[in-house]
């Protein structure tokens, strides 16, 4: 019953740790955070389809804390994974107003996936995991030609992210036996297992690492401009 708790507290314990080590990131990792936060609302869309996990705090009678909890902290992790790896700092360039409107964009877009998503979920027959895939390696092709200079940093942020996110999912596997077997639900996958995880789950975390560290380094440049505009 607290193994998805568990979960989102070990990411808890390594957005806390980057939190306290990186001083020089902490402005990211929590509007990083808060900007993902909102995700955690979006977990009816992916049960009983795909998993169904049990939960301690519900709310509405559809939404759970674990999940914003969950959103709340990967959200933050995955944007400083990179630096964090490297060593490396923040480079703030200038963004003109053309980078600005590409950022909201971004917002339009993800609100259009979102609203996709749940037409998609009631409407259709289609695996909304499936689709929300589809969508997001359609968004990387995107920034591959936008944004080239940030392949590098995508795709090793999503590979970072996606040893996190198995390793900890094995070892809560391990603490409470029985979680990925009774959590996840086989009909809904392909049905291909590594180490006793489902595919999606390796595909999931890995195009996660790569989509959101390339949105999140977007988003903030209107955060940044109009911090420059202020001075």
């Amino acid at each position: 019953m607290y193994a998805y708790l568990t979960w989102a507290v070990i990411f808890g314990l390594i957005w806390l740790i980057l939190y306290v080590h990186r001083e020089d990131l902490r402005y990211e990792i929590i509007f990083s955070s808060l900007l993902f936060l909102p995700f955690g609302l979006t977990q009816p869309l992916f049960v009983p389809e795909y998993w169904n996990p049990n939960v301690i705090f519900r709310f509405f009678g559809l939404f759970d804390i674990e999940s914003l909890l969950w959103c709340f902290f990967t959200g933050g992790i995955v944007a400083v994974i990179y630096e964090e790896v490297f060593k490396r700092t923040l480079k703030v360039s200038k963004y003109g107003k053309k980078a600005r409107h590409h950022a909201y964009f971004i917002y339009f877009c993800m609100i259009s996936v979102a609203i996709s998503i749940v037409f998609i979920k009631n409407f259709t027959n289609w695996s909304v995991l499936r689709s929300l895939f589809i969508f997001m390696i359609w968004g990387f092709i995107y920034f591959v030609i936008y944004r080239p200079d940030l392949i590098q940093k995508s795709i090793i942020s999503g590979f970072a992210f996606m040893i996190l996110y198995i390793g900890s999912l094995l070892f809560v596997n391990y603490v409470f036996p029985g979680f990925i077997l009774t959590q996840w639900n086989i009909q809904g996958s392909l049905g291909i297992k590594i180490f006793h995880i489902v595919i999606e789950e390796y595909l999931y975390a890995f195009l996660f690492g790569i989509g959101w560290s390339i949105v999140y380094e977007e988003i903030k440049n209107i955060k940044l401009e109009q911090f420059r505009e202020a001075q």
